[in-house]
């Protein structure tokens, strides 16, 4: 059973921050996600984003979603792709699915960034050809 400092379960926007903060204070950090590549929602958002420079106003999603890879590699964040979380436990032990086997980890501490996912709700013709949701319209574009 591999041991780290830090476990983050969710490879979105808010997982890759908290691993990338671990990392920089020099916690071995695994992230887990379900996922063949983290970034979550960032690689939808083609618009620019607004606020402040510290929140990168003006840059795309997708360009910041790139960012914080390249940020997460460089402080050797461990990742653990098209993997599913099934259990956290005492004591720090997390379980899950990866590759036809199951896998456990241990960790001093266990953030959870999860993720949000889109509530679709049933309307006359929502099962029509055609009609996809506005998550799905941007995973197309």
């Amino acid at each position: 059973m591999e041991k780290f400092d830090v476990i983050v379960v969710g490879g979105g926007p808010a997982g890759l921050g908290a691993a990338i903060h671990a990392a920089r204070f020099g916690a071995k950090t695994l992230l887990l996600d379900e996922n063949e590549r983290p970034g979550g929602q960032l690689f939808k958002q083609i618009h620019k984003f607004f606020g402040s420079k510290e929140h990168y106003a003006g840059t795309r999603g997708f360009n910041i979603g790139e960012n914080l890879l390249q940020e997460a590699a460089e402080l050797n964040v461990n990742f653990k792709l098209n993997t599913k979380v099934w259990g956290v436990f005492p004591n720090g032990v997390v379980t899950a699915y990866s590759e036809n086997k199951s896998l456990k980890f241990t960790g001093r501490m266990i953030i959870l960034a999860t993720g949000a996912s889109e509530n679709v709700l049933s309307f006359p013709g929502s099962t029509l050809p055609g009609v996809i949701t506005a998550g799905a319209a941007q995973t197309m574009v």
